[in-house]
């Protein structure tokens, strides 16, 4: 039931894009608060996703490495990671078109958020990434 963190749901969302040695070989970011493997431990997660287009940090140049990730978030970053970044904006872009196309993939089947900014447990993150996987690419 614990949240999850920005930076583990990109762990996550890279592993199960089969990068993770990419990642684990990466050791710095473009952000400011994930600027190397040495100043937070996620740095080259999060540098893989940038690198392949699908992670965007805040306006100010940081990441938020250690912020929980919310509900949002999560549908954005998956929705792009699987190729339908396009059709996202396509459809209104953030936040409406990220949900409308991960509802519309399914990504969301079987996980409630209160809001669009609720923060993710493990298991609702698990449960979008699973549904992710399944999605047609």
């Amino acid at each position: 039931d614990n949240n999850v963190t920005r930076g583990e749901f990109t762990k996550m969302v890279v592993e199960a894009l089969g990068e993770g040695s990419v990642a684990e070989a990466t050791t710095t970011s473009q952000f400011t608060d994930a600027a190397t493997t040495t100043q937070h431990w996620a740095a080259g997660y999060i540098a893989t996703g940038v690198s392949e287009g699908w992670i965007n940090g805040y306006g100010d140049g940081t990441f938020g490495p250690d912020d929980s990730v919310t509900y949002v978030q999560a549908v954005k970053m998956l929705v792009s990671a699987i190729g339908y970044e396009s059709y996202a904006q396509n459809q209104g872009g953030w936040p409406s078109g990220y949900l409308q196309f991960g509802n519309s993939l399914h990504i969301i089947d079987g996980v409630s958020a209160t809001s669009n900014d609720a923060e993710l447990t493990r298991a609702q993150c698990a449960m979008l990434v699973a549904n992710a996987l399944e999605a047609p690419v």
